[in-house]
């Protein structure tokens, strides 16, 4: 832990269990003192988890002495419901700021520049990497990264990057097409975060599901075709001596007439139901259907 993380747990601890030790440690020091041992064990931990800002020691509304862990605000990262065997209390503070003692060097409170040149890929059905350019502060810490589904949206932290010539992140466990926003910010070694970055977005591979494309494999009886054709239907699925899965139509709804070439795609609804053209333009060579 930094000096300053350290710093900034014990006084969010000595600030706000002024007001809640006597009623902890009320003709309870075995007890106060053991409580205690298991707090100091795990704030380190506890803090490393995005959303989190301070520990403390308190009573949960039952009046059982219970760890208190202090939030920066509702959507903060999952607070476990007890450590070993003492009960955990969430209480949303917002964000704590250690006070300035007189030993304790002076905190600068000038943040850093917000990053630039924030960037999106998808790399996958359930991957985005962002990149971005490296700040130039000697005194950066880290970057944490935020991500809305909607554009300009209310962003939540969803991770924090460490300081690099090249920063990155990796966002994954996404739906699969489906469009991410994101911005991030860079924090110094005080704790001042720097407003946000300029949005980057992307949306994941895939496609998208709906009634216009309809469960998977295709039922019979529904609108397909080559792309070429305005529809038709499947009349039946059939399968070959090794097993594999075919769908059979009439010539015109898939040979077009004799005009097709092997390997052509389907579309799934057909043309004339909305299925969509342009996006085999050009037209692959695989054969698949979409």
């Amino acid at each position: 832990m930094s000096r300053w993380t350290s710093f900034r747990a014990l006084s969010v601890t000595v600030v706000l269990c002024t007001l809640i030790l006597p009623a902890v440690t009320s003709g309870q020091g075995q007890a106060f003192e053991r409580i205690q041992e298991i707090q100091e064990r795990y704030t380190e931990r506890l803090m490393d988890r995005p959303g989190i800002v301070g520990t403390a020691l308190g009573l949960d509304p039952n009046g059982r002495n219970t760890v208190l862990v202090f939030l920066e605000g509702p959507d903060a990262a999952d607070v476990p419901k007890q450590l070993d065997d003492t009960p955990v209390r969430p209480i949303v503070t917002g964000k704590i700021y250690a006070l300035q003692w007189w030993w304790f060097p002076s905190r600068d409170r000038t943040p850093p520049a917000a990053p630039k040149g924030l960037a999106a890929a998808a790399v996958s059905s359930s991957q985005i990497d962002l990149t971005w350019t490296a700040n130039t502060e000697s005194d950066l810490n880290r970057y944490n990264v935020y991500r809305s589904n909607s554009s300009g949206g209310s962003y939540t932290r969803i991770g924090q990057a460490s300081k690099s010539t090249s920063p990155k992140y990796s966002d994954t466990g996404l739906q699969e097409a489906t469009t991410y926003y994101y911005v991030v910010a860079a924090v110094d070694n005080s704790g001042n975060q720097s407003a946000y970055s300029g949005q980057a977005s992307a949306t994941t591979e895939g496609e998208p599901s709906g009634p216009s494309i309809g469960p998977r494999p295709a039922p019979i009886g529904v609108s397909t075709g080559h792309p070429r054709v305005t529809a038709g239907t499947i009349g039946c699925r059939v399968k070959d001596s090794s097993g594999r899965v075919y769908a059979l139509s009439n010539n015109h709804v898939y040979a077009w007439e004799n005009k097709a070439s092997a390997g052509d795609n389907v579309l799934q609804p057909g043309a004339y139901d909305g299925g969509d053209v342009t996006r085999l333009n050009p037209m692959p060579t695989a054969g698949r259907w979409r």
